[in-house]
């Protein structure tokens, strides 16, 4: 939790506050992203919509200064931002802060790089990556972090408060997963693509034999 002025706020406020204001900015593209507010649609992981063409990550943080506690999810933080440094455009760290006037906002920074992405909110619709890349980019990700990493403070665990975030051709949010969920369906792709392979492989291996003996 965070206090700034007698205002408080945790990351789960930070990942609504998120929803709202992109609501808010682009309501034509960000319609789909209240559907996962939904108890068993969150806990689900639900698919919002059809397969999104450009593809986010977001990690919601509560404030500026809990940024650094990123490192401890990692056996080699290091290593990892060296080699994930240039290809962290679409992985995006939100937090919490106070204007001067006293109100809460929202920031936000490429995970790594610590770059701002963009100036205004709306052109969060304009990047992304595809499919392909950010599948590659998780699983070189996920092969860096702990096991069991430590519990971000914030009353959620930590994949619960990362957002994996699809968009389709005209810019609208088509699929929003919780991380946990996305890597399971990853991990389970990758299984059947292999076992299909294989038994492809093992058929064409038994044709060739049958013509041999032939």
């Amino acid at each position: 939790m965070t206090s700034s002025n007698n205002k408080k706020w945790w990351e789960k406020t930070v990942e609504y506050a998120f929803i709202l204001m992109l609501h808010r900015v682009a309501p034509e593209n960000a319609r789909s992203f209240f559907a996962p507010l939904d108890g068993d649609e969150e806990r689900a992981g639900d698919l919002v919509g059809a397969f999104g063409k450009k593809w986010f990550l977001v990690e919601f943080k509560k404030d500026e200064d809990s940024l650094g506690s990123e490192a401890k999810k990692y056996t080699d933080y290091a290593t990892a931002a060296a080699t994930l440094r240039g290809s962290d455009s679409h992985h995006l760290l939100v937090y919490g802060y106070m204007t001067e006037d006293n109100n809460f906002a929202l920031s936000a920074l490429t995970y790594f790089s610590r770059a701002v992405p963009f100036q205004k909110w709306k052109e969060f619709f304009n990047h992304g990556t595809d499919k392909a890349a950010f599948d590659n980019y998780l699983v070189k990700l996920t092969a860096f972090k702990n096991k069991n990493p430590p519990d971000s403070g914030g009353g959620f665990g930590m994949k619960q408060l990362q957002s994996v975030i699809g968009l389709d051709n005209d810019n609208n949010v088509v699929e929003v997963h919780t991380l946990e969920d996305y890597e399971h369906h990853l991990v389970l792709t990758r299984q059947l693509t292999q076992q299909h392979t294989m038994t492809r492989s093992i058929g064409r291996s038994r044709d060739k034999g049958m013509d041999f003996e032939m």
